[in-house]
């Protein structure tokens, strides 16, 4: 009997090659392209929190609310922050669409996170 490959093996049980399993919705601080980037998406989860607690709760879980409401938070704390780098960084996600969506994301499963923290 020939020993099966790691890749073999795995794809016999479930159709996928491993790397594509370790993959997901998940993102982490260590996903951004900049410092500056990764300071954004910490600041804006911090800017959420607060927001949370003063202004009341997020929009539904509904998927385009909440997103919209992830980049909106986004650019209002960069442009409240005054931090030339935050700027210039979410300045240049209009020519990275996948950075962009990587931060919306990183800050969007925060915000569905949260919520059901506070509702359940």
């Amino acid at each position: 009997m020939t020993p099966l490959s790691d890749s073999t093996r795995y794809s016999s049980r479930a159709g996928t090659p491993p790397e594509s399993r370790r993959d997901g919705p998940k993102v982490k601080e260590g996903d951004f392209s900049s410092q500056s980037l990764k300071d954004v998406a910490v600041a804006a989860k911090s800017f959420i929190r607060t927001s949370a607690i003063y202004d009341g709760p997020f929009p539904s879980s509904k998927g385009t609310a909440r997103l919209e409401f992830a980049w909106t938070s986004i650019t209002q704390l960069v442009k409240e922050s005054g931090n030339a780098n935050w700027t210039e960084a979410v300045y240049d996600l209009k020519h990275n669409a996948p950075m962009k969506k990587k931060l919306i994301t990183f800050v969007s499963l925060f915000c569905l996170v949260f919520t059901c923290l506070m509702i359940g």
